[in-house]
This record gives C-alpha cells, sequence and structure tokens, in this order.
C-alpha cells in the first residue's frame, strides 16, 4: 500500500519537473545598430520554463546550425558587405523567429595598410589597440604585413571593441607590392593583383 501511494505522490513531481525543463522562449543578443565592413557577435539562446539558459541546444541560423555553450548561449558572427535591411532566419527546437536587420553605411570606412614587416613592427600593438577605441559608427579594415607572419593577414574591428582576423593571406615568393606595379589613384591602367 505504501508503494502505491509513494508512486501516486512522485508521478505529479516527476511530471512536473520534466516540464519545468521544457524550452519556454527564444532569446537574442544583438547591438543596437550594425554597419558594413565591421564584424559583430551575436548571441542566440533559448530558456526553460524556469528562464534560465539552456546548454547543448542546436540553433540553426540562416541554414547554419550553432549549439549553445556552457552559458546557453550560441555566439553568431555576421559580417555584411553591403548596406541595406537583412533577414536573419533562427530556428530552435520548435520556435522559429526571423529578424530584420539594418545595415548602415559607416560614417567613415578607412583601410589600414600596416607595413610593420620591419624594426617598426613592434609599435603595431600598440597602434591596434588605439584603433579599437574607434567610434560604433567607424569601419575599419587593416592589412597588416608583420614581421611575425602568423600575424599577417586582413583584420576588422568588431562590436565588442576588438579586433578579428577575417582573412590569412596566400603566400607567394614574389615581393608584397613593388614600386614599379603601384599606379596611382585615378590612371586608366587596371590596378595590379597583390599578393602577401
Amino acid at each position: 500500500m505504501r508503494r502505491w501511494i509513494f508512486l501516486i505522490v512522485l508521478a505529479p513531481l516527476l511530471y512536473g519537473c520534466i516540464h519545468i525543463y521544457q524550452p519556454n522562449e527564444l532569446v537574442y543578443e544583438f547591438p543596437d545598430k550594425f554597419y558594413t565592413a565591421r564584424v559583430y557577435y551575436v548571441k542566440i539562446g533559448l530558456k526553460n520554463t524556469l528562464g534560465f539558459l539552456i546548454s547543448g541546444i542546436t540553433v540553426k541560423v540562416n541554414g547554419t546550425e550553432y549549439r549553445t555553450d556552457d552559458s546557453g548561449y550560441a555566439t553568431i558572427e555576421l559580417y555584411y558587405e553591403e548596406s541595406g535591411t537583412k533577414q536573419m532566419q533562427i530556428e530552435c527546437e520548435s520556435f522559429k523567429k526571423t529578424i530584420q536587420i539594418k545595415v548602415e553605411k559607416p560614417s567613415w570606412l578607412i583601410f589600414l595598410w600596416l607595413a610593420s614587416d620591419n624594426n617598426l613592427d613592434r609599435y603595431t600593438d600598440n597602434d591596434l589597440k588605439e584603433i579599437t577605441s574607434a567610434s560604433e559608427d567607424v569601419s575599419v579594415v587593416i592589412l597588416w604585413d608583420s614581421s611575425d607572419q602568423s600575424r599577417d593577414g586582413v583584420y576588422f574591428l568588431t562590436n565588442s571593441s576588438g579586433i578579428v582576423l577575417r582573412e590569412k593571406p596566400v603566400r607567394s615568393t614574389a615581393a608584397m607590392v613593388t614600386y614599379s606595379t603601384c599606379i596611382p589613384i585615378g590612371s586608366a591602367k587596371s590596378n595590379p593583383t597583390t599578393r602577401l
């Protein structure tokens, strides 16, 4: 008889515990504004009925799968080359949401070539730290030729006040750029292909 009473009391408790941990709400963290030529990291997660984020859940963003980490968020990198309204399709468990993202042109777009494959390389870290203090509506694209070849590449500012490497160079035995191949802006000749 005691077993039956125990099971009668335990069954609703177990059912309630299972129900508590069911996905309940799709949550996301986005910056207020997006600008072209800048890297953004957005976080997407799923909360249970108690309001806690669930780790280890698969999140699909525009068809690409991500998994939530121990914090309960999946971090997605976004980068846009053109301004306009973009759509983000999010699917997670039974939840689906389409988000409209307005991407604007930055007030300034700065291209910087750090030619530090020389004795000036030791100063570039401070230069890069200074660049990260640019306002959010400024985009900076950095072509960095360092004396440490593992750091060579194309870098972009992020929404988290950092710089991220987006493209590693293809190595060549040819010199990067020689004065004989430089063409002034506005010249009728086509620009030469530059290799790192």
